[in-house]
């Protein structure tokens, strides 16, 4: 009957994880075509998707994608990062379009989850200083919905005098500027953690985003 495309080693990685991480698209596309299964995952919880996803590899993304329609592209690894995730941190724009597209039926609740780090897809995005993977998830974030961009804007409020996370800070303080044109208090950034940053709020302290024409600025409030 042939050798099994699904088989995995000792830590549970498979030919298809293997050929997706090294972006052989060639290799993934043989592979899928023999039955391999594309949402296998290995000893760490991670598929294919999340291993073309760390490395970039756009045209193997497709492939997988192709392969997952119908089922969930947002599976979760042992620490709970989706690919959309691990897209982000690697500041990938490509994979993050993608999956994006791919999932849509999912929005906005796969911006609003975080990894077990605390992190959700646009203050992942944030933290790896991506300015292009900002801005295509802000293009997806439902305002109506705290999850998608709380945490986003207390990293904001956070970096707004470090001048190497600007254009990021920026990007977000625009975007957020109508729902939060009355300013932003302790009681709705204060006290959020994640294993990257330390978000504005704590001991009674705030911040409050200013809007003068089209100027967005943040600044600290007591």
């Amino acid at each position: 009957g042939g050798a099994n495309p699904s088989a995995s080693n000792h830590v549970g990685s498979t030919p298809l994880l293997v050929a997706a991480y090294g972006g052989h698209e060639a290799c993934v596309q043989i592979l899928l075509e023999a039955g391999a299964t594309a949402t296998i995952v290995d000893g760490q919880g991670r598929t294919a998707l999340h291993a073309c996803a760390h490395k970039g590899h756009a045209n193997v993304a497709r492939l997988l994608l192709s392969a997952m329609a119908g089922t969930n592209v947002h599976p979760q690894d042992n620490s709970g990062a989706t690919p959309l995730l691990v897209s982000c941190y690697a500041g990938h724009a490509p994979l993050v379009e993608l999956i994006l597209s791919a999932g849509a039926s999912t929005l906005p609740s796969s911006l609003e989850h975080m990894d077990a780090r605390g992190c959700n897809a646009l203050l992942a995005a944030c933290a790896a200083k991506r300015a292009d993977c900002v801005q295509l998830l802000l293009q997806h974030v439902d305002w109506s919905r705290r999850g998608c961009w709380q945490a986003a804007t207390a990293w904001a409020v956070a970096h707004r005098a470090d001048a190497e996370h600007k254009e990021c800070v920026d990007l977000v303080a625009v975007a957020a500027a109508p729902i939060l044109a009355t300013g932003v208090k302790a009681a709705l950034l204060g006290g959020y953690r994640s294993g990257i940053v330390a978000a504005a709020g704590d001991g009674g302290g705030g911040s409050t985003i200013t809007i003068i024409g089209s100027s967005v600025s943040i600044s600290s409030i007591s």
